[in-house]
């Protein structure tokens, strides 16, 4: 049986206060609560710890790193949460970030967040800010949709949402004398359609930020975790790609993704996998497969034929394994 695999939904509720302005209930603090909670989950708190680029500004969609006053804003900040403290949030240099108390503390500040915290490539230069980081099939990126707060109505969820989609890899020979002709398996790629994802904040609270897919084709390496094939299906491993490309294949389209495998006993082989949903049916939209796990399962006969097929399995979903039968293309 799998293990069961977990979305993370990283949520900061910050305590908030009302009536008289305090100074000492000024420092903006952030309580970062996680549902479904697995040492196995993608973007893991490490010992307890999830780190994060959270950033504070005066205005949606402008950023700048620039803190001053006694709020100490505006300002990018790397914050390591816990999964159960409030933390303060402060820089580097231990100073505490305050709500303005100007307008009677009603001033708005805005917050939004990336995770990793390192890797973005920030653009400035536009009216509003964007973020842009490689896809590497490894790193788990994700983003929090920008929200408002000030002193007298502070911050409510802040929800970070995956960006890419996960596969997951298990083989199986159909028979032993399969597993026999295969043998090893000693590689496995995965080709994403893109190799980049930018994200272009809004001007506006309640207008949803944009995510943006570019770049060349990348083949990706999956790190094996198990290369021996036999008639019980193993698990190989996985990648975090961008949204699957469309192939048409007797006269209908699909959307799916390469795959190359490679054993000892045959070479190298080529495949393209459809994805499926949970009604046994493939996807008609790639943007719906974002923030999904899928789950590809290869099977190797004697007649040295590599067939697969990827069905869905929610981060979320607990112990459950799908399988269907789809149209694998292998060449």
């Amino acid at each position: 049986m799998r293990k069961s695999i977990y979305i993370l939904f990283l949520i900061l509720v910050v305590s908030g206060c009302n009536g008289k302005i305090s100074p000492e209930k000024r420092g903006i603090r952030l309580n970062v609560g996680v549902s479904g909670l697995d040492t196995e989950t993608k973007a893991p708190f490490v010992d307890g710890e999830f780190t994060a680029s959270v950033w504070f500004s005066y205005s949606p969609g402008t950023y700048p790193d620039a803190p001053s006053g006694d709020e100490n804003l505006p300002n990018r900040i790397v914050t390591t949460f816990t999964s159960d403290k409030v933390s303060d949030i402060r820089d580097e240099s231990g100073k505490l970030l305050q709500y303005p108390i100007t307008d009677n503390g009603n001033t708005k500040i805005y917050c939004t967040g990336f995770y990793p915290s390192g890797g973005w490539s920030i653009n400035e230069s536009q009216t509003a800010y964007s973020a842009t980081h490689a896809i590497d099939g490894k790193s788990d990126l994700m983003f929090a949709e920008q929200i408002a707060g000030s002193y007298q109505e502070n911050f409510g969820d802040f929800t970070f949402n995956h960006l890419l989609t996960w596969i997951s890899f298990n083989a199986s020979a159909t028979s032993v004398d399969a597993a026999a002709i295969w043998g090893d398996i000693t590689n496995l790629t995965i080709t994403t359609p893109q190799s980049s994802l930018t994200v272009t904040l809004s001007e506006s609270i309640g207008t949803p930020c944009t995510v943006n897919y570019s770049g060349e084709t990348s083949v990706i390496t999956v790190p094996i975790t198990s290369t021996l094939l036999s008639v019980k299906a193993a698990d190989l491993g996985s990648a975090l790609c961008s949204p699957p490309y469309s192939k048409v294949i007797d006269s209908k389209t699909y959307y799916g993704y390469d795959i190359s495998v490679t054993t000892n006993g045959i070479g190298t082989k080529a495949i393209f996998v459809p994805l499926y949903d949970t009604n046994s049916q493939p996807i008609t939209d790639p943007q719906a497969a974002i923030g999904k796990q899928y789950v590809l399962s290869l099977y190797f006969n004697e007649v040295s034929v590599v067939s697969g097929v990827c069905t869905l399995k929610y981060w979320e979903d607990e112990r459950e394994d799908l399988y269907v039968d789809g149209p694998g293309q292998a060449s």
